[in-house]
């Protein structure tokens, strides 16, 4: 594991540990069978990355890799 993977597991570990849940409150988010998406998380959380140690890739937002790729060979 590097240093960016040890960073996403401290910080799962903590919403685990410490993170609010959803569970019973009345949510919009809905999963495609119709049932109520409820989520556990935290809040005010920063991440500082030193890149030459790693760079964080894991996301759950949609990317446009095209568009990131083409950035990444223009610099």
């Amino acid at each position: 594991m590097n240093y960016v993977d040890e960073i996403l597991k401290s910080n799962l570990k903590r919403i685990l540990k410490s993170g609010v849940s959803t569970k019973g409150k009345k949510v919009r988010p809905k999963w495609l069978d119709g049932e109520p998406a409820h989520t556990v998380a935290v809040t005010s959380v920063m991440n500082i990355y030193d890149i030459s140690k790693g760079l964080p890739l894991t996301t759950l937002r949609r990317t446009n890799w095209k568009a990131a790729m083409d950035m990444a060979t223009e610099v």
